[in-house]
């Protein structure tokens, strides 16, 4: 990627990636965006993800409201 001058990598890394890659690009001085996973427990850099708790918190919310009292069941 350096050969072809990349300006910044998005990079949606594989599950059990090492950090030392993160660290590795960041040597290299190139950008590096994580997308949707993260390395390690928390995101080292700039990270673009869903916020998946709070779409599931909003999903009941709204199923509640409507007047489902069990949404896990699938009824009312």
């Amino acid at each position: 990627m350096r050969e072809h001058r990349v300006d910044a990598l998005l990079l949606c890394p594989a599950e059990e990636t090492p950090a030392s890659l993160i660290e590795t690009i960041a040597d290299w001085g190139m950008p590096c965006i994580e997308v949707m996973r993260h390395v390690g427990p928390s995101p080292l850099g700039d990270y673009v993800g869903a916020d998946l708790r709070a779409g599931v918190a909003n999903a009941v919310r709204h199923l509640i409201a409507l007047g489902h009292r069990h949404p896990a069941r699938g009824n009312r």
